[in-house]
């Protein structure tokens, strides 16, 4: 799920602010920042995932 946030630490507690916490994932375009709050979000696994990233993505977008 996405959700519309307007910083970093208002993204913090929006991932936190679930029951279960799994795993999860930051998707960015400033990998420093994303390493950061990676480190705050309460999962048991976090990717970071970069813009570089999202072209491999492009073509099955619409199906995640």
């Amino acid at each position: 799920m996405a959700l519309p946030f307007r910083t970093a630490k208002e993204a913090v507690a929006l991932a936190n602010n679930t029951r279960y916490g799994l795993a999860g994932s930051v998707w960015t375009e400033n990998v420093s920042l994303a390493l950061e709050v990676a480190l705050l979000i309460k999962a048991g696994a976090i990717w970071v995932i970069t813009i570089s990233d999202c072209h491999s993505f492009s073509s099955i977008m619409p199906y995640m």
